[in-house]
């Protein structure tokens, strides 16, 4: 087997698959959909875009004092790849692995409140092993 030639479209293709990813695709595509840790934490949920495309992400993490932290922490890790990230949201979410559940509730002061219920639909496609019936969630409480 060998490359094909420079004027060959499987060329370009594989030319354009090196540069730039796969053809066709979009920078949202290396942003994960969730990313928590475990114990209890805040959270954000971020629309993630770049005019075109859009989608939903979910952070949340044991070292943001503030749901802010958690903002400035995802424009510091995707800033360059030249996304708007845009806080829809936040609350409070308790991760608890080894029983496979997790609750989702709260507001944030900074962004208000999550629609708790997208959250949890995000957060049950991500973790493949957990029953659904593990995922709580309450729009009472801070």
């Amino acid at each position: 087997m060998s490359i094909p030639g420079g004027y060959a479209i499987a060329r370009k293709v594989l030319d354009a698959w090196v540069a730039d990813g796969r053809p066709g695709s979009w920078a949202g595509d290396s942003v994960d959909d969730v990313r928590i840790d475990t114990g209890r934490f805040k959270y954000v949920m971020l629309r993630v875009g770049d005019g075109d495309r859009s989608k939903l992400v979910v952070r949340g993490s044991t070292a943001a004092k503030y749901h802010m932290n958690l903002l400035e922490a995802a424009k510091k890790e995707y800033g360059h790849l030249g996304l708007d990230l845009e806080p829809v949201g936040g609350g409070r979410i308790e991760h608890d692995p080894g029983m496979g559940s997790l609750s989702i509730y709260g507001y944030s002061s900074a962004f208000g409140q999550a629609v708790h219920d997208v959250a949890a639909a995000l957060c049950v496609r991500w973790m493949l092993l957990y029953d659904a019936t593990g995922i709580n969630v309450s729009y009472d409480g801070y």
